[in-house]
């Protein structure tokens, strides 16, 4: 027995000693001359042929050219003298060793390369924000989808954390809220695909996108038409629409599937996501009877569309009758009626169309106008918002063209340059010339003595402008210069003189 223990003893010392030298034998590639194996090693084919080359004999020198692989164990360095370019000599190098454990075996140079560093190590920790689709509202929505857990942005991995985040609504159809979920980079390469639905957990990301509210108007009628019967008709149509995506703060979920479904979102006040249109189509027929009487007719149908928050899109429509019957005296008999849900079954002015009750509250709104510089937002009614709007724009353009104080620098910039500087010399006006050659408008010569008949008394008396010629004269520098004072003091005060 003990025998046998010994024989089994010295068995295993035999395998763990060709183990441990199988393990002390391997080694990475090495190069050598192919008959020098013993001699200098070389990190590649090309380091050995570089380590050969070059070499001078009798005055000669002898270059490296090129490498030329024979197979993966071997090759030849070509190189040429310096005198005779073209005609390669060449050396045989080979290889040894095991294998590459520091990288890849390239077999054009010999070498074992080095990975490369991956480009997606800088990623880790950064974060990006993935838009995506997460869930319905209303029932011609899709069903409600978790966020992929990793998403693939330009080559590189980012994973999902989970937590809070903000949202907008897409009225559609489908309509959906639409959440901007924080990733964070994981520094793994990927490979995006958006075809690929075994794939899903890594979409190429869609950045968030930020959309202004939307406002829309248009009403179009046709001309008066005659009907074979006398009467005349004429359609109508218009269409008012307003939609902003608005702001959703959405907290909690569960890491995982049903992530979506242990979401809370709850509509900012400031910015709640609103849609709503409303479509008219009326028609109206008039007919003038022989006796001087008439009778009008006007069918209108109204519907509305209102979507308000994170609630499902409300529709309602109605069908409004009015007529009007006017005797050959002129009297005239109004009637009408409403059919549909979007009458007010509360209103008794005779019409039965949809209306408001004295006191009755109005939709509330809610509008923020701030400053001139700042932004501007409105919630409720979006004709109501609209008109505010503009009549913002309009004030704060009276208040911008008023700014004297705050436009002074850029009117003073109007003035500078060369077109506004005087020249030297240029400032003395010699003012006895500037007054008798600038300041003259009718004819200097005095007008010539009148001759007047006086036919009672059989003579002729002359009349003489020359004394009045001569005080005008004497007045008119005079004049000038108090004209000349007065645009001088209004000039100076126009520029801030005192």
């Amino acid at each position: 027995m003990r025998r046998f223990q010994g024989y089994i003893a010295l068995v295993l010392l035999i395998v763990s000693a060709g183990f441990y030298s199988g393990l002390t034998q391997a080694e990475d590639y090495y190069w050598t001359r192919q008959n020098d194996p013993n001699g200098p090693r070389y990190s590649s084919a090309i380091a050995a042929c570089n380590a050969i080359f070059p070499y001078v004999v009798s005055g000669r020198t002898y270059v490296y050219s090129h490498y030329e692989p024979t197979n993966e164990l071997s090759g030849n360095c070509a190189g040429y003298w310096t005198a005779t370019p073209g005609i390669y000599n060449k050396h045989a190098v080979a290889r040894h060793g095991d294998s590459c454990s520091s990288g890849t075996y390239n077999p054009q140079t010999g070498e074992c390369e080095a990975p490369e560093p991956d480009q997606c190590e800088s990623t880790i920790g950064n974060v990006v924000h993935h838009e995506f689709r997460f869930a319905s509202l209303g029932s011609d929505g899709n069903p409600s989808a978790d966020p992929p857990v990793t998403v693939c942005k330009s080559g590189c991995q980012y994973s999902h954390t989970f937590g809070d985040f903000s949202s907008k609504r897409d009225f559609g159809p489908p309509d959906q809220l639409v959440g901007s979920f924080e990733y964070k980079g994981n520094g793994v390469s990927c490979t995006p695909s958006a075809n690929d639905p075994s794939v899903f957990d890594q979409p190429p990301a869609k950045d968030p996108v930020t959309k202004a509210p939307e406002y829309a108007t248009s009403n179009d009628c046709s001309g008066w038409e005659t009907q074979p019967d006398g009467t005349v008709k004429r359609n109508c149509t218009a269409n008012t629409s307003y939609k902003d995506e608005g702001e959703v703060e959405c907290k909690g979920g569960t890491a995982g599937s049903g992530f979506s479904s242990s979401v809370t979102c709850t509509p900012s006040k400031n910015k709640p996501p609103q849609k709503s249109e409303t479509n008219v189509e009326q028609e109206t027929t008039k007919k003038d009877n022989p006796d001087g009487s008439s009778e009008t007719t006007t069918k209108t149908d109204t519907t509305k569309t209102e979507c308000k928050g994170t609630k499902p899109c409300e529709s309602s429509s109605k069908t409004e009758t009015e007529s009007e019957n006017t005797d050959p005296n002129g009297n005239s008999t109004k009637n009408g009626n409403c059919v549909g849900d979007g009458c007010n079954p509360d209103k008794t002015d005779g019409s039965g169309t949809e209306g408001k009750e004295e006191g009755e509250q109005g939709e509330e709104r809610t509008a923020t106008v701030g400053t001139c510089d700042g932004g501007f937002s409105c919630a409720g009614d979006p004709i109501d918002c609209a008109i505010l709007k503009q009549q913002k724009e309009q004030q704060c353009y009276a208040e911008e063209m008023s700014d004297f104080d705050g436009n002074k620098s850029e009117v003073e910039g109007l003035l500078q340059g060369e077109n506004f500087e005087l020249n030297e010399g240029s400032g003395d006006i010699d003012v006895p010339s500037f007054i008798s050659q600038g300041t003259r408008f009718l004819s200097p010569s005095c007008p010539p003595d009148r001759v007047v008949s006086l036919s009672m008394a059989g003579r002729s008396v002359g009349l003489s402008f020359q004394p009045l010629c001569s005080f005008a004269s004497a007045l008119g520098p005079f004049l000038v210069a108090v004209t000349a004072v007065i645009c001088a003091l209004y000039v100076g005060r126009s520029v801030g003189g005192n």
